[in-house]
């Protein structure tokens, strides 16, 4: 069986909407769907078949899928825009720690009642690294101060981004082999220091 299901592929080749999925690893994890509706439908291998994408509407911005795709954003940015402060508060307090999830986005070809014909197909993983919080100054006095949500996530694993702070010292060798010499000579060893090859 291949990536995708034939029965998917052809629904990408005639007529058909596109839906646009975001998954956040957390516990619990978060189901967001581009659309206005909450629609039923999983990633396989990480979903349970019963979980619900819930519909954010335009309220979501989305950062260029090709520039996703292709890699030429190593970071991008995933928004919800024009939030009640009280909600935002409340989102805020009871948040699941982000740092370091899995980030998902997915496609799925939906009909023209917007109802899905499969399930979502992953085409970008990154890894969750903050949430940030803003209030824009509002000047009108008619309207409501609303906050803004964000997600910012880097692309594939970032795990070798993360200095490696072990040192080759004979102390530290030791600790992991208390037998192994091989690394006795190493505090010889400094930038200017010429090795001399044995000659025979």
């Amino acid at each position: 069986m291949g990536y995708v299901a034939d029965s998917v592929v052809a629904q990408f080749k005639g007529n058909y909407n596109l839906g646009i999925f975001l998954r956040v690893g957390t516990t619990p994890a978060l189901h967001l769907s581009f659309s206005c509706n909450d629609i039923p439908v999983y990633i396989p291998t990480l979903d349970a078949t019963n979980v619900v994408y819930l519909g954010g509407g335009r309220i979501i911005d989305l950062p260029q899928l090709e520039m996703m795709i292709k890699g030429i954003s190593g970071k991008v940015t995933f928004g919800m825009s024009a939030l009640d402060p009280v909600l935002v508060a409340a989102v805020m307090s009871s948040a699941p720690k982000v740092q370091g999830a899995l980030v998902t986005v997915g496609i799925c070809p939906m009909d023209w009642q917007w109802q899905p014909q499969g399930t979502i197909i992953p085409v970008w993983t990154g890894t969750a690294e903050f949430v940030a919080q803003e209030m824009k100054v509002e000047t009108d006095p008619e309207k409501s101060r609303t906050q803004s949500l964000s997600l910012t996530a880097s692309g594939g694993d970032s795990s070798r981004a993360f200095s490696y702070l072990q040192t080759f010292t004979d102390q530290a060798q030791r600790l992991v082999s208390a037998t192994d010499n091989f690394c006795q000579n190493v505090s010889r060893y400094f930038q200017t220091y010429v090795v001399v090859w044995p000659r025979n």
